[in-house]
């Protein structure tokens, strides 16, 4: 009897640290509407900067609709992918939005930049050589 009352007083006791383990392990959709729509504003207005700074600079056309889109979709995406990966690494909700931001404006640079990174990261765990195919057929990749 003794035995079992200690077991259930252990149990009790354990059960917040059980609660805390369960509220820290988060999912893509535990997150409400409200942090999502506030990430993805923070990186599409990244992505609307880089596409007026390019209008600037000449490099895009001035009314181009599909480039405005193709920017805030790009910029959405990859600020997406860093809000969950600031998230995975639990860095603090401010820097997360400047993060987020920040990889909103570099859109497709961003995407490349992580794309390097994994290939030398895969080359040195691996030890094998990524080559850059190129163009070439895929019979000759």
């Amino acid at each position: 009897m003794r035995f079992l009352l200690t077991l259930i007083l252990c149990a009790h006791l354990l059960t917040p640290i059980a609660v805390w383990a369960q509220s820290t392990m988060k999912s893509p959709l535990s997150y409400s509407l409200y942090e999502y729509g506030a990430m993805l504003g923070i990186a599409m207005l990244g992505g609307l900067v880089r596409w007026y700074l390019a209008i600037r600079k000449g490099d895009a056309m001035t009314y181009s609709l599909s480039a405005l889109i193709g920017e805030l979709c790009v910029s959405a995406f990859v600020g997406l992918i860093t809000f969950w990966i600031c998230e995975a690494l639990t860095i603090q909700p401010l820097y997360t939005g400047a993060i987020v931001g920040v990889s909103g404006h570099l859109g497709a640079r961003m995407l490349v930049m992580v794309e390097r990174a994994g290939k030398r990261l895969a080359e040195k765990r691996l030890g094998i050589s990524l080559e850059e195919t190129g163009n070439a057929p895929l019979g000759e990749r």
